[in-house]
């Protein structure tokens, strides 16, 4: 089975939050309540701007968590969409 995003939703994989020590090593943190970054896996019929494989920036309490086979998703709106990072 897959999930199949409609109309202008995205669906994407939350972007673990990373800090920093102060030596430079970088420590993965299981706290997403502030991290607003994710990668983009499938975009609905209606997405316009935004494409599977982009990473974006979204706007705070935008996100709705589903759990789907044992993975954690979020889907947002295209319209909650507030960056892409390029690289």
């Amino acid at each position: 089975m897959e999930i199949k995003p409609y109309r202008d939703y995205i669906l994407c994989e939350r972007l673990e939050k990373e800090s920093q020590t102060s030596s430079g090593l970088i420590i993965a943190t299981g706290n997403n309540a502030e991290q607003k970054k994710a990668n983009v896996l499938k975009v609905g019929d209606g997405c316009k701007e935004t494409v599977a494989g982009d990473t974006v920036v979204f706007k705070a309490y935008a996100a709705d968590d589903i759990e789907f086979e044992g993975n954690d998703y979020i889907l947002i709106r295209e319209c909650d969409v507030i960056a892409k990072i390029c690289k």
